[in-house]
């Protein structure tokens, strides 16, 4: 789901630097290449898993939702 939001230019972007900046460092403590790659893909941000779990169950167009969590990642 995110990479089909990605494709449509919807991106956390402070999330994003932030999990590049976690991997580099756990690669610089020496973290393997499996440990990183398992690590990518169970950290998930925490404003996604809301947005996902409120429009799952609301019958909303596909544009409401977006336009939702556009709205969501551009809040600090």
């Amino acid at each position: 789901m995110e990479a089909i939001l990605e494709g449509e230019g919807i991106t956390n972007e402070p999330e994003t630097k932030r999990k590049n900046e976690r991997l580099a460092r756990s690669i610089e403590r020496g973290a393997n290449f499996v440990a990183t790659f398992v690590q990518h893909f169970t950290v998930s941000n925490v404003k996604f898993i809301r947005w996902l779990r409120n429009f799952v169950y609301r019958k909303a167009p596909w544009e409401e939702a977006r336009a939702r969590l556009t709205k969501v990642y551009a809040k600090k």
